[in-house]
């Protein structure tokens, strides 16, 4: 992500339930932080100001994380092939007629 892209609100209600560290925190207890991602697994909000800003997790969130994304990934690549066929096939719906379909008209 760009620098100058806006970020969006992490969502309350996913991180709400974590362990928290400032920023201050983080500077005096790094390692401990690390060490409780890393040997127990927990999850670490590090917030600024208040608010949620990153997350320190073990390397095997880390891992699951990445391989959700490349599945995410492949799945859309696969949705975005089978409308091209559906298209090229004739098989799509013009937008007015999908509009009195789902009755916005």
């Amino acid at each position: 992500m760009r620098k100058e892209d806006p970020l969006p609100e992490p969502a309350p209600d996913r991180v709400g339930s974590l362990p928290t560290c400032t920023i201050a925190q983080l500077r005096e207890q790094l390692s401990d932080v690390i060490n409780r991602a890393a040997f127990r697994y927990e999850r670490i909000v590090i917030t600024r100001r208040g608010k949620p800003i990153a997350a320190i997790v073990s390397i095997e969130d880390a891992g699951w994380l990445e391989e959700m994304e490349e599945k995410e990934d492949a799945w859309d690549l696969k949705a975005i092939e089978e409308a091209r066929e559906e298209n090229e096939r004739g098989e799509t719906i013009e937008w007015g007629d999908l509009k009195k379909e789902l009755g916005l008209e």
